[in-house]
């Protein structure tokens, strides 16, 4: 593709992801208002990867789950992801970069679809 070092690739896909609108309303648990959904982001976010020649891979690295018991309400659970994405350069696969993000149950859903 070109000789961009892995750190100039992802400069340039930053660069490259401006402007997002906000396309989406959130409800519930007594919040309302707007924001960006979801699929707009890895779509802007994938394309401006992949253009650049930056592959993003993500895998679990540790889970924890919780259950609180409440007799009012049914079992409630909390679910939390460590997740490690690595970026990586598709004309030099060698050369990669990664750190571990702490997800709750959504956001690793998020991460993993990339």
């Amino acid at each position: 593709m070109n000789d961009k070092n892995l750190w100039q690739r992802l400069l340039a896909a930053s660069e490259a992801v401006s402007g997002m609108q906000k396309d989406t309303e959130v409800k519930g648990f007594g919040m309302n208002y707007k924001g960006i959904s979801h699929d707009s982001v890895v779509r802007s976010a994938r394309t401006a990867l992949h253009s650049n020649g930056i592959l993003a891979m993500s895998s679990v690295v540790a889970f924890e789950e919780e259950i609180f018991e409440n007799s009012k309400v049914k079992p409630q659970h909390k679910s939390c992801y460590t997740v490690m994405t690595t970026f990586i350069n598709a004309d030099v696969p060698t050369e990669r970069e990664g750190d571990p993000v702490s997800r709750n149950r959504h956001g690793w859903a998020r991460q993993v679809c990339w």
